[in-house]
């Protein structure tokens, strides 16, 4: 969907094949009575241009006479099309439509792509970074209900419990540096080694 706004008025008309002007609509083959129903539309000069797949049966000609009115005309237009190139040439607004929701983009389709692309990867992050969140509060929560449950069978009272899960934790996070280093070391170690085999 494209919206772009504030163009100048210009017509020459698409180009009719003379031996159809006098033909009634039913007679007229279906790329010419796209021209002119398109033809009848613009020439009545409207302020607002709602058009649903504009170029579709039009040859190249009447595509870039319709390019070149449009870009010099005064109101607004509306566009909902598939042909990229020509959203791509006319337009400078995308209006997407997704879930319910109308999410507007600067640019033409090309740029929309864009940045709706960067948009869904950032949401795509948050989503991942919020899931894990979730399941290390998850996985905290499990811990306390261990370690509480383990702590109560040795006779523990509610507030040596909670005292006991603090100290285990600060305990853990001590150690952690050294797990950490211990990790490093085993990962520089296999990447070591998977170089020396890779040379081999």
């Amino acid at each position: 969907i494209g919206l772009f706004f504030g163009f100048r008025y210009r017509f020459s008309g698409p180009e009719l094949e003379r031996d159809s002007i006098n033909d009634v609509m039913e007679n007229v083959d279906g790329r010419l009575k796209v021209k002119v129903l398109l033809a009848q539309a613009l020439f009545g000069n409207p302020d607002i241009l709602m058009m649903d797949e504009p170029t579709n049966n039009l040859d190249i000609n009447a595509i870039n006479w319709l390019e070149d009115f449009l870009l010099d005309f005064e109101g607004t237009v509306i566009v909902v099309s598939h042909d990229r190139a020509f959203m791509d040439n006319m337009v400078d607004r995308v209006a997407e439509v997704d879930n319910g929701q109308v999410n507007l983009y600067k640019g033409n389709c090309s740029a929309y792509l864009r940045t709706r692309e960067e948009r869904l990867e950032r949401l795509r992050a948050e989503a991942a970074k919020q899931a894990e969140e979730i399941a290390q509060a998850r996985a905290e929560r499990a811990e306390k209900a261990a370690l509480s449950s383990y702590f109560k069978q040795q006779g523990m009272s509610e507030e040596e419990i909670n005292q006991a899960i603090k100290d285990f934790k600060a305990n853990r996070e001590k150690q952690r540096p050294n797990v950490d280093a211990i990790t490093r070391e085993r990962d520089d170690a296999l990447a070591e080694l998977a170089q020396t085999v890779s040379y081999t």
